[in-house]
C-alpha cells in the first residue's frame, strides 16, 4: 500500500468534503503505519532474543490500521459512530505499538515507534 497513493485517491473522491484535512491526515498516518509495522515485524524475525511481544503488536497494528484507512477510504460511508471508534482503535494499537518498539534499541524499531 502506497501512502501517498491512499491519501491521493481519497482526495480525488467527489463526495470529499472540504476541509477534510484531518480525515486524509489520518488517512496517511495510518498507512504510514501499516507500511511501518509490516517491516518491522518482518525485521524483528531476523533479530536475535525474544522479539514476540513486538511482532505481535506490529501485527496487529498493522492489521488494525489497514482496516481504518478501507474504512476512511470509503468517503460515503455515513456511520461516525463506527469510523470514530475504528480511528480510536488505530490510535490505541499505534500507542501501544510506540511502547513497545520504543524499548528496543534496533534501528527498524525506533524508526516504527517514531511514525507510529
Amino acid at each position: 500500500m502506497s501512502v501517498k497513493h491512499a491519501v491521493d485517491v481519497t482526495r480525488a473522491h467527489p463526495d470529499l468534503p472540504e476541509g477534510s484535512d484531518a480525515l486524509t491526515e489520518c488517512l496517511r498516518a495510518c498507512a504510514a503505519c501499516v507500511v511501518s509495522c509490516a517491516g518491522c515485524a518482518d525485521a524483528c524475525l531476523s533479530e536475535e532474543g525474544d522479539m514476540t511481544e513486538c511482532i505481535r503488536s506490529c501485527t496487529a497494528c498493522a492489521a488494525i490500521c489497514t482496516a481504518t484507512v478501507r474504512v476512511l477510504s470509503q468517503v460515503g460511508y455515513a456511520d461516525n459512530d463506527v469510523t470514530y471508534a475504528q480511528v480510536r482503535a488505530s490510535k490505541l494499537a499505534a500507542q501501544r505499538c510506540q511502547e513497545i518498539c520504543s524499548s528496543h534499541d534496533d534501528e527498524h524499531c525506533k524508526t516504527c515507534a517514531e511514525i507510529c
